[in-house]
């Protein structure tokens, strides 16, 4: 295994191929930030994954920021990934995080990667099971010219964060 740790944006720019990347971005809490998560920030990063590569992006959380989670998880689908959302606990939240490529991401070519899932204490499938409050909403795609997300964002979080 070989990690990279690098600034996102120069690293785009490089050559380098991977099986696994996973992207955290910071959450889109102004126009600067979102400027990350746009759909063609994504398609930069697919171009990264080797033949059968995955990638998971954190998404923000699907209990406290639903609309947004599912926005992350549609402008990911916008720039031609294929993709599963999936969530777990933290010890202070939900999380949400969508894994993705290029060539389509199942359940089972997750699972040989069920290590990591096990530090959570949950059964593998519950990751993938969403409770109705967090279901799927049809969502617009985030783009650099639209920046839907950041608006999102700030109106889930205005209640809470005051």
């Amino acid at each position: 295994m070989h990690v990279v740790n690098a600034d996102a944006f120069p690293w785009v720019d490089s050559n380098t191929i991977a099986s696994f990347i996973v992207i955290d971005f910071p959450d889109p809490t102004n126009y600067s930030l979102a400027s990350f998560t746009p759909r063609r920030s994504y398609r930069a990063v697919s171009r990264h994954l080797s033949a059968q590569g995955i990638h998971v992006v954190q998404s923000t959380s699907p209990m406290f920021a639903r609309d947004s989670f599912w926005c992350i998880a549609q402008t990911l689908k916008q720039a031609g990934c294929k993709s599963i959302p999936i969530t777990s606990t933290s010890p202070r939240s939900r999380m949400g995080f969508v894994l993705a490529g290029t060539h389509g991401v199942r359940a089972s070519r997750v699972a040989p990667r069920r290590i990591a899932f096990r530090q959570c204490g949950w059964p593998f499938q519950r990751f993938f099971q969403f409770p109705p409050d967090m279901a799927p909403l049809s969502m617009p795609t985030n783009q650099l010219n639209s920046q839907v997300l950041v608006r999102t964002y700030e109106n889930e979080w205005k209640d809470i964060s005051h």
